[in-house]
Formats: structure tokens, sequence, C-alpha cells
């Protein structure tokens, strides 16, 4: 029904309400001897019902027309804020960092020549003595020295030629992140069977992401040890990924697009299995930071991640986003 045609009636409908008003003030509608409801009487009051049946239906039909006005109007703000919202939060420049833990007898020959290294490196520390080169450490809040770093213009940072093991794990890391718009069972990634199965039990990523190190610009990759744990920590910073690479369905192509969404992490390989380092690198993950264009890094660790274990051994993390993006960018300040 027009809004014109809900107009027209409702004025006819009230116009007809006040005649037949009139009309009761002038009409007889009782009989004088019976004091019974005369057959005029009751045609005048079936009509005055009639009208106001349809006064009612007419007000009601035109209250749920503007509702849904206003709903259809608010929907089209929030649509325009939302496109506004988007356009802030492209995902663009994306780079992540990593935190592994590993244990050290897992890097041999490596920790045999850090382990002593960075052992008297902390005794001389709390001794008053200043760093040597190359190193950093980490403090407690009582002031003790909890943790002592090798980066890269350190001596003690691991060498390619007599321990490629725990060269290749800091200094060649490959992470790949796939993003699932709508959250799906682990049961359907299809990365988690060797070979890859795409199949109808199977979803392929809303947006895949791949990660690696640029050597053509400065790393500030680190290796630690944490004296309170007694294992080493690597420290992998500003992995890059190329989004000319990037698979993309079109469904996640901003912050706000991640509500809710679902993230799986793991190692990618540039062979056709997944190397042991690759493995180690995964299995150890512990924190990840996540940095999109402007925005202040995102700190996501394992402990609020599910950990999975592929048909080959390797293993995954599944992370689930908030469901605000303002839930999302507080992520920033967790760390």
């Amino acid at each position: 029904m027009s809004a014109v045609l809900t107009i027209i009636l409702k004025y006819v409908a009230s116009t007809l309400t006040v005649v037949l008003g009139v009309l009761g003030v002038i009409t007889t509608v009782r009989d004088d001897q019976t004091r019974e409801i005369t057959r005029q009487g009751w045609t005048l009051l079936i009509c005055i019902i009639a009208s106001g049946i349809i006064v009612i239906t007419l007000q009601v039909f035109e209250d749920v027309q503007k509702e849904a006005e206003r709903d259809a109007a608010a929907r089209k703000t929030n649509e325009l804020l939302e496109q506004v919202i988007r356009s802030q939060y492209p995902l663009r420049d994306v780079q992540i960092s990593c935190s592994i833990g590993v244990e050290a007898s897992r890097l041999a020959p490596f920790p045999a020549r850090f382990l002593p290294a960075v052992t008297a490196a902390r005794a001389a520390m709390t001794a008053g003595e200043s760093s040597p080169a190359g190193l950093s450490r980490s403090m407690r809040m009582n002031g003790a020295i909890s943790s002592v770093g090798a980066c890269r213009d350190s001596g003690l940072y691991p060498r390619p030629d007599r321990e490629p093991f725990a060269y290749a794990l800091v200094e060649q890391p490959r992470f790949v992140l796939r993003f699932y718009k709508t959250p799906i069972a682990s049961a359907a990634y299809p990365y988690r069977y060797s070979p890859t199965r795409f199949s109808p039990s199977t979803v392929a990523p809303d947006l895949e992401m791949l990660f690696r190190a640029n050597h053509s610009m400065s790393l500030n990759n680190c290796v630690e040890y944490d004296f309170d744990a007694s294992a080493l920590r690597l420290e992998v910073s500003d992995l890059e990924s190329d989004p000319r690479h990037w698979r993309s369905s079109g469904r996640i192509i901003s912050v706000p697009d991640l509500r809710g969404a679902q993230l799986f992490i793991g190692t990618w390989s540039m062979g056709s299995t997944t190397t042991n380092e690759e493995k180690l690198a995964a299995s150890g993950l512990r924190t990840v930071r996540l940095e999109i264009g402007e925005l202040d890094s995102l700190w996501m660790s394992t402990d609020s991640m599910t950990k999975h274990v592929a048909d080959d051994g390797g293993v995954f993390w599944e992370y689930r986003f908030p469901a605000t993006t303002d839930a999302i960018l507080a992520l920033s300040l967790r760390h």
C-alpha cells in the first residue's frame, strides 16, 4: 500500500467517523417504547465500529511503515559507517614477528657454545659490569636478570657453517596465516592433511598470506636464553608478506572484516615435505605480533589458541578474533 493511498484512506475514515458521530446524535437508535436498538441504530453502530477498526488498522500500518523506514535509514547509516571504518583499517603492509620457545637440547651443538657464554655474561652483568657487545638482557621486577640474548651482530649468534640447524631456525623462518571469515571445523581445514586435501568436505581459506624474512633489510632476529624456564627463545622480527601473492576470496580486506574470524597459523615449506626446522618452529610458537599498516601491533599468544597436529606431524594453531573492532584493536594493549 502506497503512502499516498494510506493518507487518503486515513482521512476518509476519520471523516466517516465524524459523520457517523453526528448521525448518532440526530438518529433514533432505540425504540421509545421497547428501548431496543432499532435497525437504523444497529446499522449506525456497525458503521462506527467498522470505521474505528479501519482508522486503527491504518494507524498501525503507518506506524509499522515508519518503523521500517527508520530501520532502513539506520542500516544505511551503519553501512556507510562500516565502509568508512573499513577504509581506515585496510589490510596492507602486513608483517609478523614471532617468539619461538625451544628446548636447548633440540638445537645441538649450538647450546654447547651459547649457554656457557650467556651464563658468564649474566654473572658479569649481575656483578655490575656493562653488557658485552651484541648482547641484550631482560630484567625481573626485583632487578634480577631473567634472560640474556644475542642478536645478529653478536659473535654468539648461530653460525651457518657449524650450527646450521639453529641458524636455519632463526634466520630462515617461514610462516603462513590463513583466515576464514566464517569459522570452520578443524577437520575441514585442507592443510591439515598430507597431501593437502581440497574436497567437498574441506573449505579453502578466504585469505592466505605467506611470510618470510626479507634478507635485503637488516633483520633484528635474536636468540635468548630464559634462565627461569631453562629454555632457548628465538625472537624473529618483521617477516614480510607480498600482497601480490595473497590468495583472497574478497571477504577479508580490512581489520573490521576480522571480527569473529578464524585464523590458522603454521609454517610453509618450499619443498614437498615439512622440514624438521619448520616443525620445531611451529610447535615452539609462543606469541605472534601482527602489524597492519599504521596500527599498533596486535599481540596473539598461543595461550589463547588451540593446538592441532597435521598428518605429517607438523603443528598448526587456531585462533579466533574478538567479535568487535574495538576488541581487536585492544589486542595491542595485551602485551
